[in-house]
């Protein structure tokens, strides 16, 4: 039984040939795993094919009938000698290891290095004259990232520049947004930001003459480590004419949990207060309408989700209301128009729209990297892409739940950090125990388990859609219960 059988016997309908609606995302249904949509497609699936939803053949004939599943042989996928830790009497050596590591770096895609050869070439062969000639040309290769990013964001191309890095870019869009004045002069994040976004926020109050004290850090819910919109609300209701920019991450490093970006930007707006965004860990993971929803200005990075190489080109968003509003942010040629840029003219000629915000020539190979990988989003399609991120994290969601109600040993519990509801979250899940964070990793490493340890007690798990597979995520659950089960006996 294929998925669209599988859909159709669930009283579905569904076109011949049409992309097939395996999940549907309600935001206002009950946020309880055993309510919502992908736990009960999974259950659905595993009664159909007569395999137990946390069996290895269940995860055999889910990776079998996934639509994506060619995706992954055009990755490089290390393999588990290439790991010093890895323990040879745990796992063949020869073996894939189970990389669930996408949230910090992503995997090269082939044609990514395929293409870093061709720029390379292109170099060697013609000097120079390679910034204008050739398949990808340095002076426009940044614009036809940018045609690519346009369904990813959600935006308009003109309003998308891709340049410098994340922290570079927050630094350039805080020049031209944030404006203190009188006792509208603060600067809100969350208390616990990425410690660069925090840096970035005092070094910007410390430039106009002002001291951390306008700096606010807004605390999260002290049980759950999550910030609700309603917390948000409720600091800008009676401080929000206080606030000059509000900063906060699409989806946050440590929690994992994906911010209502749609509904805080509305807020924001009505309180008087530029909203911009960190979309690190959100771009290429989760939906994004910045355009839409009316976001004054985002920055990510390129070398998660969107698999573009260590320290990779980033990106700024600036929205097209502000295209006409006195720019007073810092410059460089590259912001020029592309017409009169090489014309050497003392006075500046701007690009049109976000691309006026360009400081510098554009890392070519950088970008090269980033084309390729930014032409299998456009070839797999972001609805497709995030169909298959809420499965594959609905289905690890469901596999430590079984797991848990299987148990009687606290110490062998699995403790989810991150937000049940899938438009709360993206691909990852950061996991907490009943045993040191720090333990569980150590082992999981020896195991072949590519993952991250996020003091002081989180274990980032990212089953990313175009490399990941179900029986990935069914492996990682198998060594993690041989992990906690070895800690909790001794």
């Amino acid at each position: 039984l294929s998925y669209r059988q599988l859909h159709i016997m669930s009283g579905s309908s569904v076109n011949e040939g049409s992309p097939i609606p395996m999940l549907t995302i309600d935001r206002d249904r009950s946020s309880k795993p055993e309510g919502s949509k992908i736990y009960m497609d999974l259950q659905m699936y595993a009664q159909c094919c007569k395999h137990d939803v946390d069996s290895p053949d269940f995860a055999r004939f889910m990776d079998e009938e996934d639509p994506m599943k060619a995706y992954r042989e055009r990755f490089h996928i290390p393999i588990n000698r290439n790991f010093r830790f890895v323990a040879p009497e745990l796992v063949a050596l020869g073996d894939c290891c189970t990389y669930l590591c996408g949230n910090s770096l992503g995997l090269p895609a082939k044609e990514s290095l395929t293409m870093l050869e061709k720029v390379s070439s292109s170099w060697s062969h013609l000097g120079i004259y390679s910034q204008f000639e050739g398949e990808f040309s340095g002076v426009n290769c940044d614009g036809k990232c940018e045609k690519l990013l346009v369904p990813i964001l959600g935006a308009l191309e003109d309003e998308i520049s891709v340049m410098s890095s994340l922290t570079v870019n927050l630094h350039i869009a805080m020049t031209r947004f944030y404006r203190p004045n009188g006792v509208r002069c603060k600067i809100l994040i969350e208390d616990h930001a990425f410690p660069s976004d925090i840096y970035m926020a005092k070094s910007q109050l410390g430039l106009h003459g002002l001291d951390e004290s306008n700096l606010i850090q807004l605390k999260p819910d002290p049980e759950t480590q999550l910030l609700s919109t309603q917390i948000i609300l409720d600091y800008l209701l009676d401080h929000g004419h206080e606030i000059s920019v509000m900063l906060l991450p699409g989806v946050q490093y440590y929690t994992g949990q994906c911010l209502d970006m749609e509904l805080i930007t509305s807020i924001a707006h009505e309180r008087g207060i530029v909203m911009g965004w960190d979309l690190a860990h959100a771009v290429g993971n989760v939906p994004l309408h910045l355009h839409d929803w009316g976001v004054d200005f985002a920055c990510w990075c390129s070398y998660k989700y969107l698999n573009s190489g260590p320290g990779g080109v980033g990106g700024l968003f600036i929205h097209e209301k502000h295209f006409n509003a006195p720019d007073l942010s810092i410059k460089g040629w590259w912001g020029n128009h592309i017409s009169t840029r090489f014309s050497m003219k003392p006075d500046m000629e701007p690009a049109p729209g976000a691309s006026a915000m360009k400081i510098s020539t554009p890392p070519l190979h950088l970008i090269a990297i980033h084309y390729a990988s930014l032409m299998l989003f456009h070839q797999a399609g972001m609805e497709n892409i995030q169909r298959k991120q809420r499965l594959l994290t609905g289905y690890l969601e469901v596999l430590i739940r079984t797991y848990n109600e299987k148990t009687s040993c606290p110490k062998r519990v699995v403790s989810i950090l991150t937000p049940e509801h899938p438009s709360e979250r993206g691909a990852q899940l950061s996991l907490q125990f009943g045993v040191p964070a720090s333990e569980v990793h150590s082992l999981l490493e020896k195991r072949g388990v590519i993952c991250d340890l996020r003091k002081p007690s989180v274990v980032r798990i990212a089953p990313v859609p175009f490399y990941n597979t179900f029986t990935d995520v069914y492996n990682f659950m198998l060594h993690l219960k041989h992990c906690l089960s070895s800690l909790a006996s001794s």
